[in-house]
């Protein structure tokens, strides 16, 4: 893994070649000093790591990349994505390809795409009209809004007489996002029985 991700850095530095490397998640691990060379050096090479997942898969705890979303996202110029579906992962190559023709060559870098093995959950839907395509240039977006209007004189924009305040705030990426859409459905549940 090392060495494959090193091979990229050289590519990368002496070719007009677009290097990328596909890898279970977990085994990037074998490989970080080869992604921080390709980080300082600010080459633009697309990292996919496949596989991601809390769960211990059949593959046992040994494939199991529970730290790795952590140890990448504390990398200096590294972009991490982690796609919750279809158009998030279309959104995450478009942030690679945008690498190159990026200018200046400072704002270039990495760019790595945490791609799921398991369930992820589909379809469940939003309430907002950002879509994940987009969503992804944003490094965050909303899927789903749920608020309380507290009326009130003096609350809220000129003239609107309220102000929409979130109860909660869940945040999930990737395969995490469908447990927190069904976690919202059990919180509004909960909330319409206790008020």
């Amino acid at each position: 893994e090392h060495a494959s991700l090193a091979i990229l850095n050289g590519i990368c530095s002496s070719s007009s070649l677009i290097p990328y490397c596909t890898l279970f998640t977990v085994f990037y691990q074998y490989a970080l000093p080869a992604i921080r060379m390709a980080c300082v050096s600010k080459f633009p090479i697309l990292y996919i790591g496949t596989h991601d997942s809390i769960d211990v898969g059949e593959d046992g705890p040994t494939h199991q990349p529970v730290e790795v979303l952590p140890q990448l996202r504390a990398m200096p110029n590294l972009t991490v994505v982690r796609p919750a579906n279809v158009e998030e992962c279309v959104g995450a190559l478009q942030v690679f390809a945008a690498q190159y023709t990026a200018v200046p060559r400072q704002t270039r870098g990495p760019v790595f795409v945490m791609t799921s093995r398991g369930e992820l959950g589909l379809p469940y839907k939003g309430n907002t009209n950002i879509k994940g395509q987009d969503g992804v240039w944003k490094g965050a977006y909303v899927l789903h809004d749920c608020v309380d209007e507290i009326s009130g004189p003096g609350k809220g924009p000129a003239g609107a007489g309220h102000v929409v305040l979130p109860d909660i705030v869940l945040i999930g990426s990737g395969q995490d996002v469908a447990l927190v859409m069904k976690t919202k459905e059990i919180l509004l549940k909960w909330s319409q029985t206790f008020n």
